[in-house]
């Protein structure tokens, strides 16, 4: 198996992020947002959902009833990794999980006219706080990506993921997909 390109992989990932960066990241309950980049035997997907997509509501856990959902909704993606990314069984791909953030505000760094900033304090309050489930997977397959499908399953673990907005990049093409309900599949 080939190593692992960190250097290709994170010019795929900006790549893709550039050229997608307000065509469809808005914060849209009930829509996940996935970016991939392929490269040969491997594939990495960051994911952003809407917190309440994930759990029921938006703000950060504060009693023991939502950390105690959240910390589920986490266990439940990390566990079912390999049935939400719908790789094809003949590659052979195992996936590892680099990051999650279960509750992602928006970033300091973003200074655009049409998002708001915001950063969770324990010393303010936001009136419009609205923060995202993130996770970075990647898989590494024994055989090339490339004439293969690709498919996620986000809504049979989480039943209030309705569409998926899917951009991405290989070294031999670019792709966009909408999936509703999950009907549907990107040809890599």
């Amino acid at each position: 198996m080939k190593n692992f390109s960190q250097h290709s992989m994170t010019f795929l990932l900006s790549t893709v992020f550039f050229l997608n960066a307000h065509a469809y990241k808005a914060h849209n309950h009930g829509t996940a947002n996935i970016d991939v980049a392929i490269d040969g035997n491997q594939a990495k997907f960051n994911f952003e959902i809407p917190a309440a997509s994930m759990y029921g509501f938006e703000h950060e856990a504060k009693n023991a009833k939502e950390k105690k959902l959240v910390a589920e909704s986490k266990q439940k993606f990390e566990n079912n990794i390999n049935k939400i990314v719908i790789l094809e069984d003949r590659l052979k791909c195992n996936f590892q999980i680099i990051k999650i953030d279960p509750f992602a505000t928006e970033d300091e760094e973003d200074n655009s006219d049409d998002q708001k900033t915001l950063k969770s304090t324990k010393n303010k309050k936001h009136s419009a706080q609205h923060g995202d489930f993130k996770a970075e997977i990647i898989a590494k397959c024994e055989k090339p990506l490339s004439k293969s499908k690709l498919s996620f399953a986000l809504k049979k673990f989480f039943p209030k993921i309705e569409s998926m907005f899917i951009e991405g990049l290989s070294n031999e093409k670019q792709f966009s997909l909408h999936l509703k309900n999950e009907k549907g599949f990107l040809e890599l």
